[in-house]
């Protein structure tokens, strides 16, 4: 199917029979959501719970994203966890459907080891952080033509970006960079990317100092040449990334007196 035609009929709000048939082959197939972390630029915050729960205008960060796939059809839903991991139990009452994949290399190195332990899982399927604060569902739609990663378009930024030509990513950047896009931590991996990045993830966690990596390195940098990942954009008001107490005040105020004067 052209890209053309993909996206005329995965855009359809009703869709006939005949067409979720065509669109079958393009249907995501489960979501791998990244939960092991430490967070420590959350202290105090994290001492007690794991980031992803940390609650922001009354719903979990998490929950913003469980339900923003279940909103899109997409129930197969996959939790890595490492750093207090016995306080996800509490999204089973809500969310009976999803399921906890242990890393007990959590704190041994980098979000390679997330991604190491779920490696079997990632063809067809979002693989994304869990401390993301969700806005617009849509973001995480239950059709992909082929593998991509969201990004948000930015005139300069410190924080991880992605260089972009043609539409294609020809790098990603840990350093910040300007006229790029930030890359905010959600992607899809088709079929046969997916399968590659599962053997690659082995080789390179296996290696004398895989764990220092971040999963991202395999198809950027290290793996490159293998792969062509697309961008897909959205707004800065579709979705938030959290990764100070500075950050989480801009968007829930309650914790300034929660947290006292130091941040107000």
């Amino acid at each position: 199917m052209r890209y053309d035609e993909f996206l005329r009929l995965a855009n359809k709000d009703v869709k006939s029979d005949d067409e979720i048939k065509l669109l079958e082959p393009y249907k995501v197939r489960r979501a791998v959501l990244f939960a092991a972390g430490i967070g420590k630029r959350m202290r105090p915050i994290t001492y007690s719970i794991p980031k992803p729960l940390i609650k922001v205008k009354g719903r979990m960060l998490i929950e913003t994203a469980i339900d923003a796939l279940l909103q899109n059809g997409i129930n197969e839903i996959y939790i890595v966890r490492g750093y207090l991991a016995e306080k996800f139990d509490v999204l089973l009452e809500k969310y009976p459907q999803i399921k906890f994949i242990e890393n007990p290399y959590y704190a041994e190195g980098n979000n390679i080891t997330s991604a190491k332990v779920a490696s079997h899982l990632l063809s067809g399927a979002y693989v994304m952080a869990a401390d993301l604060y969700i806005a617009d569902s849509k973001i995480v739609p239950l059709y992909q033509y082929n593998s991509n990663a969201l990004g948000i378009p930015i005139e300069e930024t410190a924080d991880w970006c992605f260089k972009v030509k043609e539409g294609v990513i020809y790098e990603q950047s840990r350093i910040g960079g300007r006229n790029g896009y930030l890359d905010i931590g959600i992607f899809y991996w088709d079929k046969k990317d997916g399968a590659r990045l599962q053997k690659q993830l082995d080789v390179v966690f296996n290696s004398k100092t895989g764990k220092e990596n971040f999963w991202g390195c395999i198809p950027f940098e290290i793996y490159k040449e293998d792969y062509q990942v697309n961008l897909r954009t959205c707004g800065s008001n579709c979705i938030y990334e959290l990764d100070t107490i500075e950050e989480l005040i801009e968007l829930d105020d309650s914790y300034s007196k929660i947290l006292g004067e130091n941040y107000d």
